[in-house]
């Protein structure tokens, strides 16, 4: 599966999670304890915003795009991820170096590996926080892990709220892999 794809299917699979989402489980407890539903909810939205700027290579924003779900958290999803999959799509988006949200300069190719395992690992999130089978695809969860394994040391790891690796056993699913690399259970 090349990136474009990937990410393609990272806010696909999260899309599904985002389309259970009720009022009443805006304040439900998500792994990522510093966020309820709402908050992490406002994150992943800011964050897909904030990487148009990043796939288009447009001067960053600032933080995560400035906008979140608002009142329509899957409307806002849907206008958030069609806008940076357009930008995306665009021939040579993924050439050269770009630089994320926050201003720091990268590949490009590895910006774009960081917004899908965000998104992905975030969907994972919100399953569990909504209460459904939060098992993610095998193919999306091992390339997660891969980029996560490359990305993801002991700097980043205590900069972005991502606990100390769990062991798992050999059994593990690529998923339990994945979100036990970052420090969830």
């Amino acid at each position: 599966m090349d990136t474009l794809d990937a990410i393609d299917r990272s806010f696909a699979s999260t899309r599904a999670m985002v389309a259970q989402i009720g009022s009443d489980d805006l304040s439900r407890p998500t792994p990522c304890t510093e966020w309820d539903v709402r908050a992490l909810l406002e994150h992943i939205v800011g964050a897909i915003n904030g990487f148009h700027a990043t796939a288009a290579k447009l001067p960053p924003s600032g933080g995560d795009g400035g906008k979140g779900a608002g009142d329509d958290p899957l409307g806002a999803y849907d206008k958030a991820v069609a806008a940076t999959l357009t930008a995306y799509a665009v021939p040579g988006a993924l050439d050269g170096e770009t630089q994320l949200p926050n201003g720091l300069a990268m590949p490009a190719t590895v910006a774009a590996d960081i917004i899908f395992f965000d998104v992905l690992v975030h969907g994972w999130d919100l399953a569990r926080g909504l209460g459904v089978d939060a098992e993610l695809d095998d193919a999306l969860a091992e390339r997660a892990l891969g980029i996560t394994r490359a990305v993801v040391g002991p700097e980043l790891r205590s900069g972005v709220g991502f606990d100390d690796e769990i062991p798992v056993g050999a059994d593990a699913t690529p998923t339990d892999r994945l979100v036990a690399f970052l420090g969830r259970q």
